[in-house]
């Protein structure tokens, strides 16, 4: 990609998903690029079992979700990015790639224009097309899954304010029938929305990661590890835990109670404005007045 330094890992790496009992993962975002890269990643993840949502051979491949079974619970997991480069990159029914959920924009001149210099107004909307082929995805893992999770690479790098159309996509995928929503790509914390009593996590932050561009790998280390507690197949209460990756980049959870830990869920906070009641409940954070 020409304007990214990133490193990418060894294929090998892929054991430290296997060791850590990972059993899907989401593909779609903006370094699965060109499609040539992806299908080879697709191939590691393949040759030790670990199922992938958001990408494939063609669009009904990349759009298809996975359903995790254990001990008679169904998990389905779909996967989308809003950050999609225009070639080689989205799947189409010829071509491999990721699933894209297409988002426009425009630009608007500010409303007192006798000031010089003032930023555009930015505004998004989803494309038609793309959100009806997301919402049927939804509608339709719902009917095969007991709890559906969502997730979505979108946003603007760095950004702490989730840009307008995260919600949009949150709110049709929560019609449609998600539980949770898994959103990643500015790198830092964001707000953790809820919407008809359901979570939108708009960026869980960086957790692990091992990204090699400019300074982002020092700047931003804070990470959020989501537990989704169930009982007789619903969700009874859904928590996070604070992470931070050390100088050593090993990463390491935190009470939220004291330290470190406490420092991280005050910065949570003050992103959080408008956004979900938080409590702390023992060593987590627990999310308040879910609806399930």
């Amino acid at each position: 990609i020409p304007h990214k330094t990133c490193k990418h890992s060894e294929p090998d790496q892929v054991a430290a998903l296997k060791a850590a009992n990972i059993d899907a993962v989401g593909v779609a975002n903006n370094v699965t690029y060109p499609w040539q890269a992806l299908m080879k990643s697709l191939a590691v993840l393949d040759s030790v079992g670990i199922a992938y949502a958001g990408g494939g051979a063609n669009l009904d491949m990349a759009h298809k979700p996975v359903i995790v079974e254990k001990n008679g619970l169904r998990v389905g997991f779909m996967q989308c990015a809003a950050t999609v480069f225009p070639y080689n990159h989205a799947a189409t029914q010829s071509q491999p790639g990721i699933a894209q959920i297409k988002v426009h924009t425009a630009y608007q001149p500010p409303v007192q224009m006798d000031k010089p210099g003032q930023p555009a107004e930015v505004i998004t909307w989803l494309d038609e097309a793309s959100k009806t082929r997301m919402v049927e995805g939804i509608r339709n893992l719902r009917k095969q899954a007991d709890i559906v999770v969502f997730s979505c690479h979108w946003g603007v790098s760095d950004a702490k304010e989730p840009v307008s159309y995260q919600s949009e996509i949150a709110k049709a995928v929560i019609d449609a029938g998600a539980d949770v929503v898994m959103g990643h790509g500015s790198h830092r914390y964001q707000k953790i929305e809820l919407y008809k009593g359901k979570p939108i996590f708009h960026c869980l932050g960086q957790f692990v990661f091992d990204d090699q561009c400019k300074d982002r790998r020092s700047k931003y280390r804070e990470g959020l590890l989501v537990r989704v507690a169930v009982l007789n197949k619903k969700i009874h209460s859904v928590s996070v835990v604070p992470s931070w990756r050390e100088d050593d980049n090993f990463v390491r959870l935190y009470d939220p109670n004291t330290g470190k830990g406490r420092e991280l869920f005050g910065y949570l906070q003050s992103v959080n404005e408008g956004g979900a009641a938080l409590k702390l409940q023992g060593k987590e954070i627990v999310v308040q007045n879910l609806s399930y």
